[in-house]
Formats: C-alpha cells, structure tokens, sequence
C-alpha cells in the first residue's frame, strides 16, 4: 500500500532528524559544560506549567550571583509534581563563562532530561518506520521471488472484507481471503492478500484468484493482485 510506504517513511524521516537534533543538543551540552562553573544558587520561587494530562507541574526559579557580580535569575527546564525543591533551597548551579545570564541547574536531570527524552521519541520513530520500510521491502523481495519462481494455483475466494487488524487513516484496508486444497495431501491452505487500498470485490472476475507458492512449501505464497487497478 502507497499509503503504509508514505507513513513508514514519514516515521524513519521524523525519528533520523530527532536523533540528528539529539546528537546537536548534546554536544551544545557538551560545549556549556566545557566553559561552565559551578556557583550555588537559591531557589526563590516557582513557575507554574501544565502538563500534557491537564495537571499542574512546577519549574524551580532560581536566583544566583553570576561571574559579573550581578544577581541574575533563571527558571529550570525541568518542572515536577511534586516540587522538586523548597523555596530557600540552596542548589548547585553551571553559569556559562562566556554568558552569565546562560545557567542552569548542576543536575542529571536539569541537563539531560531534554535530550534523552528525545532520543527515546526520536529512536521509537526510527525504529517503527524503519521496522516498517524492511518488512516492505523484504515482503516486495518474497513477491518478486514468487513471481519468478513460484507454482501458480487457483484458490477459491472465500472472503473479500476488511482487515480489522490495522488502522490506517481512520480506516481498515481491504484484503482477498482464498483458500486452495493441495491435491495429494488433501491438505487446504489457507492465503490472505496484501493490504489493498478500496474495496476490489466488484474488480474480482470469478470465484477464485491465482495464488504462487513456493515449490514444497505452500505456506510461503502472494496472493496475485496485479489484474487489480492500482490506486490513484
């Protein structure tokens, strides 16, 4: 399906760039530590942040001297629920060098939090779209193999509906279920179509549809669907 490649596709392409934004933000971390020092700042107060479920969560704002000698302020860009800390609180803060108004909170989670969020986003996307990309392209390989190699048969259609077991866009495609008796085993097999886009039971000619399998194995098959018309 066009419309399953074009979300693999966005998902890898989404989850590369984030992974690329993690490496930038952590080496621009990487780069404040370098030029950083350590001073000890007080927690004066904090700014309220609603979070995704509607609650409230709380950002630290911290008063220190900086490098100039004048008071500066910053509020962290870690807010928690509970409050993380007290007002009055002393913690240690990271003042940039080059920038006393550029500080932040000396702890794991006040300079690391932002990036390892994102890579785990960024790494989940990488790898549903990339999972889905290789399963495409390996599922495109088996068909062409069949293709040239496969042994044809005629497997009576037994159903033409929809494939409730994904969602795509707010809906389920449609697939082509056959079945085909193997005519010395007795055995029968059952065979599933590939994804298909709209409904194709008024494009079907007859009770059956041609199906290669693989020579002594026909439970590796493909379902054939190109007298089909493709998409637009």
């Amino acid at each position: 399906m066009k419309t399953l490649n074009l979300i693999a596709t966005i998902l890898f392409a989404l989850g590369a760039s984030g992974l690329g934004g993690c490496v930038w933000w952590v080496n621009s971390i990487q780069d404040f530590k370098s030029h950083a020092q350590s001073a000890t700042g007080t927690v004066i107060g904090h700014q309220l942040r609603r979070s995704n479920n509607g609650g409230t969560t709380y950002a630290p704002e911290v008063s220190y001297i900086g490098l100039d000698g004048g008071r500066h302020t910053f509020v962290s860009s870690v807010s928690t629920k509970p409050r993380s800390h007290d007002i009055g609180d002393q913690v240690q803060v990271l003042i940039d060098t080059r920038n006393p108004n550029d500080a932040r909170l000396a702890t794991t989670s006040g300079l690391w939090l932002g990036p390892i969020i994102l890579a785990i986003l960024s790494g989940s996307f990488t790898l549903m779209g990339g999972g889905l990309l290789l399963w495409r392209l390996q599922s495109a390989r088996r068909r062409r193999w069949l293709q040239r190699h496969g042994q044809r048969v005629e497997a009576r259609i037994v159903n033409v509906g929809a494939n409730t077991s994904i969602r795509i866009n707010g809906r389920h495609p449609w697939q082509i279920q056959c079945q085909w008796q193997e005519p010395r085993s007795g055995k029968i097999y059952r065979y599933a179509s590939d994804n298909i886009d709209y409904d194709p039971a008024s494009y079907l000619q007859g009770e059956a549809i041609t199906v290669l399998i693989a020579p002594g194995n026909p439970k590796r098959y493909w379902v054939d669907t190109s007298a089909l018309p493709e998409p637009a």
